[in-house]
Order: structure tokens, then sequence, then C-alpha cells
């Protein structure tokens, strides 16, 4: 588990309370209120703004991510709870393979920030990246990277049952599975968490000026 600190920035706050001069008593309703607005819509916008970067699957962001912490104005941040180790390769924008194994082969396509894909090949010689069914019954990307040789190879594919179908033309080929990053990586992205910050400082005080609105409207300000 990890947990980031999300700043939301109220400085603007102190101006606007100036209009509800005579009617201070309706400034905690407002600030509750707003920030309340605020936090219901963080966890379905951190979503999206997670995937304004990365391909991955709405579902898997939803099933990773918490809010914690009730953010106030003396203390304006709440924290991000991420869970999750790195994901499999197939939960971002892939495309499987073709002609599995032969020579003019097409490897598999793997994009997981958007604009930066690409066929995952090794020497060109054949289609080096693959979607396979491992033994749980789960799919998953694989990619031969290199060789292993003498007295390992029976070894090594001992330990690889669920793939050793794939290496019956070339014994010795070593194959590992393709992960991308986690949920926390994400979030960790600087681009992506100043974005975060920016969107929900910049809403708070969208929520708190319609807030201040309707309060001096009920004043008949």
């Amino acid at each position: 588990m990890s947990v980031i600190e999300v700043s939301i920035d109220t400085s603007g706050v102190d101006d606007a309370l100036k209009s509800l001069k005579g009617i201070e008593k309706a400034i905690p309703k407002v600030l509750e209120s707003s920030m309340n607005t605020t936090l219901k819509a963080m966890k379905p916008a951190t979503i999206e703004i997670v995937r304004q970067t990365y391909t991955i699957q709405k579902s898997e962001v939803a099933k990773h991510l918490n809010i914690r912490d009730r953010a106030t104005l003396s203390k304006p941040s709440v924290s991000l709870v991420s869970t999750g180790r790195p994901r499999s390769a197939l939960k971002f924008h892939h495309r499987k393979n073709t002609q599995p194994g032969r020579k003019g082969g097409r490897p598999a396509f793997l994009m997981v920030k958007r604009g930066e894909g690409g066929h995952l090949s090794g020497d060109g010689s054949h289609s080096t990246a693959f979607v396979a069914t491992m033994g749980s019954g789960r799919k998953s990307l694989f990619q031969r990277t290199g060789k292993i040789a003498g007295s390992e190879v029976k070894a090594y594919a001992a330990s690889r049952k669920n793939v050793s179908r794939y290496n019956s033309r070339q014994k010795r080929e070593v194959i590992s599975q393709v992960w991308s990053p986690g949920v926390t990586q994400m979030l960790r992205n600087r681009v992506t968490k100043e974005e975060v910050q920016n969107h929900f400082s910049k809403l708070f005080m969208k929520n708190f000026d319609e807030e201040v609105s309707k309060i001096l409207k009920e004043h008949g300000g």
C-alpha cells in the first residue's frame, strides 16, 4: 500500500469570504459543502486523469485506488491510497501477435503510455512477443528474451511448465512475462500528480464560488 498526499490550493478563499460580511455564520456551511462536493468527485476524476497518460483499463485503477482522510480548510489535503503491484501488460492497450514463432510473424503490440506504444520485438527474425494462457487459465503477455545453455535447460523448462509448449522449436530460449506499472507508480508520475493537484484546486474554487453565490442569493445579496 502506498499513500500519496494531494494538496488543494485554497489561497483564493479569503477574498471571496469578504463578500459574506454580515452573514459570517454561513461561512462554515459554505466551506464544508465546497470541500465535500470536491471530495465526491475526487476518485472518478483521478481515474480519468491517470488514463489521460496511461492506457490502463478504468476498472483496474478503480480497484486499486481509495481516498483517505477528509480535507478541511485548516488541512486542505487528502491522501490517495493505492495498492497493487506492477500490472499485467494485458491490462493496457495491446494487440496479439500474428503467426507466433514464424519468420515474418508480427510480435504483440503494447502501448502503456499514450502515444508511446510499439511492437515488442527482438532480432526481427520471428515474432518475439506473444499472448499465451498460463496454467492458471489466465492470459498474459510473454517475450522471448535470450537463451540459456547446457544443463540449465532442463531445470528451466521444468520451472516454466505453463509456457513450455512455446519452447518446442527452440528449447534454449528464455521466455519472461511482460509487466507494466502499478497504480502506485502511475500516481507518482510527476505529470499525473501535478495534474491531479491542479484539477482539484480549480474544482474546489469553482464549488466554493457556487456555494458563496447560493448563500448570497438566499440572503438577497
